[in-house]
Order: C-alpha cells, then sequence, then structure tokens
C-alpha cells in the first residue's frame, strides 16, 4: 500500500472528528448547515497550517451528503463523501490562485458555473491562496460573486485577507482562523503518536508544539520527520538536530555568561554556533525565546507557560535569579533586533556579537536611573523643608542672592542669632549645613556689613580695611595661572552665568544622551581656568558625580564643551564636602555653624590708627 504521510493521514473528515482549535468556526457552520442557511461566498483567512482547506473540503462535503440528514457533519460513507475524499469529484473543484491568477482562467471560470452539478446539489470552488489573484482577475471575478447560480458555492482561502478588494470582502462570510495554542498541538501530537505506537519524551513533544508556531499541519510533518531520525525513544535533541536548533546547553552557557557579564566567553560561543553551521537567525530566535523564559520565571506571582523542557525549568529558575529582570528584558529585546538584522542581510555573526556587546557593557538602564533621582528628589525636599521650620524662611534669601542681590531684613523684623553650641537644633543643623554650604557658594560676595547687638544698638562706627579672603589669596599668588583665569573670568561664586557655555552644554547633552544631561543638572560650574573647569556636586550627589566620571560619559561633555568654547576643555567632577574640609576645616565649629546656615566667609579686619 502507498504510504500517505502523517499530516494527510490524520487530515479532519468532519467538523466533529479530530478539527482543533476552532470551535468559533465550527459552530457557526455547523449551524448553519442544520438550518439550511448557506452562503453563496466564504472566504477562509488565517496563518498556514490552521484548517482552511480541510474546513472548505467538510463543508463541501456536507453540503452534498446524501445521508449526513438533520446531522451538519457529512456521514463520509456515501459515493459523494468518497469521491470528495478522494479528490476525484466533478462537483468539487480545488483551484491553486497562485498559478491561475490571471483574467483568462477567471473567463473560463466564469463559462464553468453556469452549469448544473452533476452529482451532489452545490458546484463547490475552492480557490487556495486567493490573494494571489491579480486586480482585474478579482474584477472579472466580481459580477458572478455578486449574482452567482444558486448551485454554486465560492469559498476563498487565503494567509493575507488584507489584499483583498473591499468589494470581494462584502460580498463574502469571513471566518478567521487562529493559531493553535501549545497546549492544543501537544495534546493532538500526544493523540497521533500512540494511534502510530511511537515512542515520544514529552519534552519532544512540547518542542514540537513551540516551534510549529502555531500551525497543526507543520507540527506533525516535524513529528514525522524527527521519528524518522530518532533511533529507539524519540527526544527534544533529536528534535533540535532536525530542525537545526542548538542545544539546551548552549543556551544556558550564553545565560552564564551575560550573567557573569563575560563577553569573551559569550563571543567564543557565537563562533561556536557559527563553525556548527547553524542559522543565526534561527540562533537570535532561540536566545530571545531563552531569556523571554528566564524572564518569566523570575517575576512573581502566577507565571505565564514556559516552552523550556520540564527537565530544564529548575535550572533556569537558579539561572534567572543571578541575572537582573531589566537585563534580561534587554535580552529579549536585544536578540529580536539582531534576528530582523540578519534577515534583512546583516552578517550574521555580526549582529549576535553587537547584540552581545550592547546586552553585557550597555549602562545601567534609564528606569533605574529615573527612580534613583525621584529618591534624591525627595531627600532634598525634606532638607528644605528642615531649613524653613530652622531659620523661616532662607530658600527666599538664597534664591535673592542666586540673584546677584543682598539679602537685607526687612524693617521691623527680628535680626536672625547664631545658634549656640548645644542649644536645641543642633543636629538638624549638622544635617543642614551641606546644603546650605552649597547656597552660599552660589551667593555672590556681598559687602560686609558692621555686627549688631542682640539688643539692636549699633556700637560707634570705626573705619576700618576688609579684606575678604579671597583677596587675600590673590596677593598670597600673583602667578600667571592665576592671573589668566582672572582674565578668563575666574567663577569662584560656581553660578552658571559665570561659565558661558553651561546652559549650552546641557542642550546638546539633551539632544545626544538624556541621561548626562540629567546628570550635569544637579552640577554647577564651580570654576574655570583655560583648559580646565570644575564641576561640583552636593554631597547627597555622589551617584551623579561617579557617573559623570565615567571615560564614555567624560569624553562626551569634554568633546562638546571644547566644540563650544572653541578650546580644549578637560572636566574634573568634585563633591562639594571635599572642597569643605579644604576650606573650612581650620576654622571653629561654631564658626562653621554660622557660615552654613547664613552664607558668607570669614574675613580678616583690620583698624585703621
Amino acid at each position: 500500500m502507498e504510504y500517505l504521510s502523517l499530516y494527510r493521514k490524520w487530515r479532519p473528515k468532519s467538523f466533529s472528528e479530530g478539527f482543533i482549535g476552532q470551535e468559533h468556526v465550527v459552530r457557526t457552520l455547523k449551524n448553519a448547515l442544520a438550518l439550511g442557511k448557506i452562503a453563496h461566498a466564504y472566504l477562509f483567512s488565517g496563518p498556514r497550517g490552521t484548517g482552511k482547506t480541510t474546513a472548505a473540503k467538510i463543508l463541501a462535503k456536507a453540503v452534498n451528503c446524501r445521508a449526513r440528514g438533520d446531522n451538519p457533519d457529512p456521514c463520509n460513507a456515501c459515493p459523494s463523501c468518497q469521491r470528495i475524499n478522494d479528490g476525484v469529484s466533478m462537483d468539487v473543484l480545488e483551484i491553486d490562485g497562485a498559478s491561475n491568477r490571471g483574467i483568462d482562467e477567471i473567463r473560463v471560470l466564469r463559462e464553468r458555473v453556469k452549469f448544473a452539478p452533476v452529482e451532489g446539489d452545490y458546484k463547490v470552488y475552492i480557490i487556495d491562496e486567493a490573494h494571489m489573484l491579480t486586480a482585474e482577475a478579482f474584477n472579472a471575478l466580481l459580477k458572478t460573486l455578486e449574482e452567482p447560480p444558486s448551485h454554486v458555492i465560492f469559498i476563498f482561502a487565503t494567509t493575507e485577507s488584507h489584499k483583498f478588494p473591499a468589494t470581494i470582502l462584502s460580498r463574502c462570510q469571513r471566518f478567521d482562523f487562529k493559531r493553535l495554542t501549545s497546549e492544543e498541538i501537544y495534546r493532538h501530537l500526544a493523540f497521533i503518536a500512540g494511534q502510530e505506537k511511537l515512542q515520544v519524551e514529552e519534552g519532544a513533544l512540547r518542542l514540537i508544539a513551540a516551534q510549529a508556531a502555531g500551525g497543526m499541519r507543520d507540527a506533525i510533518g516535524i513529528l514525522e520527520q524527527a521519528a524518522a531520525h530518532a533511533q529507539g525513544s524519540l527526544s527534544a535533541a533529536d528534535v533540535r538536530a532536525v530542525l537545526g536548533l542548538v542545544g539546551i546547553e548552549a543556551l544556558f552557557s550564553l545565560g552564564e555568561a551575560v550573567a557573569g557579564r563575560d563577553l569573551e566567553a559569550a563571543f567564543r560561543l557565537v563562533q561556536q554556533v557559527e563553525t556548527a553551521g547553524k542559522d543565526p537567525a534561527l540562533f537570535a530566535r532561540q536566545a530571545a525565546e531563552f531569556f523571554r523564559d528566564l524572564l518569566v520565571l523570575k517575576l512573581p506571582g502566577e507565571q505565564a507557560p514556559v516552552r523550556l523542557e520540564p527537565e530544564a525549568t529548575g535550572r533556569a529558575r537558579e539561572l534567572a535569579e543571578k541575572i537582573d529582570a531589566t537585563l534580561l528584558k534587554n535580552g529579549v529585546e536585544s536578540f529580536l533586533e539582531a534576528g530582523m538584522a540578519i534577515r534583512r542581510g546583516t552578517e550574521g555573526a555580526l549582529s549576535l556579537e553587537m547584540a552581545l556587546v550592547r546586552l553585557i557593557l550597555e549602562e545601567p538602564g534609564a528606569e533605574a536611573f529615573s527612580e534613583r533621582l525621584a529618591a534624591l528628589e525627595e531627600r532634598l525636599d525634606r532638607v528644605e523643608k528642615a531649613v524653613q521650620a530652622l531659620t523661616g524662611a532662607p530658600r527666599t534669601v538664597s534664591r535673592e542672592m542666586e540673584k546677584g542681590g543682598k539679602a537685607a531684613p526687612k524693617e521691623g523684623t527680628a535680626k536672625t542669632r547664631v545658634p549656640e553650641a548645644g542649644a536645641p537644633g543642633g543636629e538638624a543643623e549638622e544635617a543642614l549645613a551641606p546644603e546650605t554650604r552649597r547656597q552660599a557658594r552660589r551667593a555672590p560676595e556681598a559687602p560686609t556689613k558692621e555686627a549688631e547687638t542682640d539688643t539692636g544698638e549699633t556700637p560707634a562706627p570705626k573705619k576700618r580695611r576688609q579684606e575678604t579672603s579671597a583677596q587675600t589669596r590673590a596677593k598670597a599668588g600673583k602667578g600667571a595661572a592665576d592671573t589668566g583665569a582672572a582674565e578668563k573670568g575666574d567663577s569662584a561664586t560656581g553660578q552658571p552665568g559665570d561659565f558661558p557655555w553651561w546652559d549650552r552644554l546641557l542642550e546638546e547633552m539633551r539632544g545626544k544622551k538624556r541621561t548626562v544631561e540629567a546628570l550635569l543638572k544637579e552640577g554647577t560650574p564651580r570654576s574655570y581656568r583655560p583648559g580646565r573647569l570644575v564641576v561640583a556636586f552636593a554631597p547627597g550627589f555622589r551617584f551623579h558625580c561617579e557617573n559623570i566620571k565615567r571615560p564614555d560619559n567624560l569624553r562626551l561633555v569634554e568633546e562638546v564643551l571644547s566644540r563650544l568654547a572653541g578650546e580644549k576643555i578637560t572636566v574634573e567632577c568634585v563633591l562639594e564636602e571635599e572642597e569643605d574640609k579644604q576650606t573650612s576645616g581650620n576654622e571653629p565649629e561654631l564658626v562653621q555653624k554660622a557660615l552654613s546656615l547664613f552664607g558668607g566667609e570669614v574675613v580678616k579686619a583690620e583698624e585703621e590708627e
């Protein structure tokens, strides 16, 4: 007896026997048959291998079956059903739309539909791959579809219904066939394997179901091919060998390399895949699916099904715990992009290697940075509220000072006193010192005022020569470097306005790298000398300072800044607490507290004799 392929042998013969996964289609057609409400044109649309042509043949048998009675299913025993099953019926014509797509073929079809059926009640035309018909052919068929003979039924089967003209779609009853789930395919494959006396491992069946992409015909074909390859029981390794997939160990090695940030090991794996002759696009798809499974296993709560074999799930769960969820998500995206690049013609190994470079060497994700930034802003808000509770309204004073004005007290208001050591609130003052120091350094140097007594009385005025510490330093060191800095406008106050390219630098960074712009916004240009800019960050912004210091970020900032300034500029990032120790470490504790709360600098005062 001639051998019959498994997918043909197990093709459903009726709606009720073996027609898997298309309940919405089956129910509608069976009800229409039971009620005698048969349409003159049907459109069966859906992915390959989902049962479109099979449903068309079952419908053709049902409308011409002589023995079905009230049963909507064909009997498969009468002469009409048997001839249709054998493909020799003169009343059911199956036409390939890809090879009969022209207007001449459709004109011949229009002439044939006039003839009555030979055996049954209906003449059924099944046009497969109907989307391949030309526009002229569709137009020629339009009139026949609009007013067909009562004995004719057209059934169009297609995988691309969007290519149909709207005038054709409006004259057909449309049924959309869906992809079958992996579980539906697995159960049907297990049934077929049992009937065919095949020894198949569960992992092999589940792998076939996952690789079939929702098509039952493809799944049965893979099962038949893998069974011929296997020696004894069919295993998942046999399925991988037939399909050209890499082994599960290679996928776990890839996961371990990503978890350990081992780019060298990952590159070696890509070379092994290429040497073994595996399809790089298929490997990229496998890697994306593997990282997806790891991500599913890592997520809490009820989990979606994974495509791994049952015996590998426990090991995969342990590997997932070693890798951050964001990194797993990026892995899925990177390998999907690599697969698309390979299909567009990019060299396979190169695309895979670049995907691994982006995955292993990428900087922290924007989501993690946003969370860190939000936490820092929340801490800053708490500090500002504490300052207001302690000193009245220091933020208003600070903003006035930042604008260049002198924070003069209003008439009738009490002068703020410096809290004595050990007074209540001393602990809060310590915590607020870094923020207040930052405000003090941003404020321009204001003329000093004579101190007032606690009672408000002003002592007799004396002429004083006042010399700021900055002036003292200028007198002490009159080197060429300091002179050059003064000519350039040395920004000792640290105001962005004193550094002319700061705002433009932020604008450039916004277009080139938003994360660097966000980091720089929290810094202040402290001083600028020819070829060197010092950017200071508050103590709470160590994360920002360290990330700007990263070679790639620092190089980008220096390149943009040098282009804006027209000269080579290097950037140095410092934390303000480091400068505080250098400038105020020798002052008494009470003086430091006064400086931190009210701003200013220590001055030397000499009386004239």
